[in-house]
């Protein structure tokens, strides 16, 4: 994880936006914007569940609001629209991503806060509206709209996932009565069963010898973990894949990452995965500009089985060929303060005197 948070820190933050209580950032129109929107891209894409990415995608929501307050005033109207723009796309992707939270009570959580947060943006939006130029308050009206859409259909949603928590409770109280009529039915019946036996007389019953064992038919014999692992190692290594999941005939499965030329068995997905983040070179540990970034989110795709050249950044698609820039203090680079300042803020630490705590 601190790979990751080194990895994506460079985005530049600044001091808190006036009512939407989150920093505005950098601002639609500075050199510096679209660095922050592309390490916001590789922050949802290192974050592996859908609610994190929901969560992460609310946040940048109000951040992106907090950029349009900043520039109501100014006559900047493509730097408003270009706020608002990017603030409807980050509320429909945490929308989407909602829709596969599995787990019940987390999706209820979790679209109980986008309709509280849509309904406070709605606040911030019409606040906004009369502050901007007339060139930029056809989008601020399109995007109260769609706050307001995406609001009704969070709280739809809630609604039907409680229906059906109702529902299940109902179904489950029938069942029990149920089991319970239907016990006590079994009961009497085995009762009047015994008391039925033992008026009968007993009787001796023979049976006969059998001259030799009974046989059972036997099941096809089905391959040993041995003789998978044999097959797919094989096949791994000839398509240059760095990790496996291999599933027997049973259902269960066993998860691999190689290394070197050794294939080790590792305990779930999640272990492949950061097995995969530690495996990139030193530069990665702490990158020192957007070049090397983009190399080391490169590599970690390949790593997960992306194939060369799928980041396409502008440092030619991160090929494995690529030798990271040199880097010096003297470098025209992000400084040394405020890259700890981003490191520091991507892990929720408070930077105070050089240190982050």
């Amino acid at each position: 994880m601190i790979t990751l948070a080194l990895i994506s820190a460079v985005v530049l933050v600044s001091p808190a936006s006036a009512s939407a209580a989150t920093n505005a950032g950098v601002k639609p129109g500075s050199f510096w914007y679209g660095f922050d929107l592309a390490f916001e891209k590789i922050n949802l894409f290192f974050t592996f569940n859908s609610e994190g990415k929901a969560r992460k995608s609310l946040e940048y929501a109000d951040e992106r609001l907090a950029e349009a307050e900043a520039v109501a005033e100014s006559d900047n109207t493509d730097a408003v629209k270009t706020a608002i723009t990017n603030y409807e796309s980050n509320i429909a992707f945490a929308a989407e991503k909602s829709k596969d939270v599995s787990e019940k009570e987390r999706a209820e959580a979790l679209l109980t806060l986008i309709a509280d947060n849509t309904s406070k943006h709605q606040e911030i939006l019409a606040d906004v509206l009369a502050k901007v130029p007339d060139g930029a308050k056809e989008a601020i009206t399109k995007a109260i709209e769609a706050s307001k859409k995406g609001q009704e259909e969070a709280m739809r949603q809630v609604a039907e996932l409680k229906g059906e928590v109702e529902q299940l409770k109902k179904e489950v109280a029938e069942l029990k009565q149920s089991d319970d009529v239907n016990q006590a039915a079994e009961i009497e019946n085995l009762k009047k069963e015994i008391e039925e036996l033992k008026k009968k007389p007993a009787t001796v019953v023979s049976v006969p010898r059998l001259t030799s064992p009974p046989t059972t038919p036997t099941s096809p014999a089905l391959e040993s973990w041995t003789e998978l692992e044999n097959k797919y190692f094989t096949e791994a290594n000839q398509k240059g894949w760095a990790n496996l999941i291999i599933t027997n005939p049973s259902g269960e499965k066993r998860y691999y990452i190689k290394e070197g030329n050794l294939w080790v068995r590792k305990n779930s997905e999640a272990e492949i995965q950061q097995a995969t983040k530690s495996q990139l070179p030193d530069v990665c540990k702490d990158p020192k500009d957007v070049a090397t970034a983009e190399y080391c989110l490169e590599l970690a795709g390949q790593r997960l089985g992306f194939p060369s050249g799928w980041f396409g950044g502008s440092t030619g698609g991160g090929s494995s060929n690529y030798t990271p820039p040199s880097y010096s203090p003297s470098t025209p680079s992000f400084s040394e303060e405020m890259r700890k300042r981003e490191m520091c803020d991507l892990v929720n630490g408070i930077y105070l005197n050089g240190s982050c705590h």
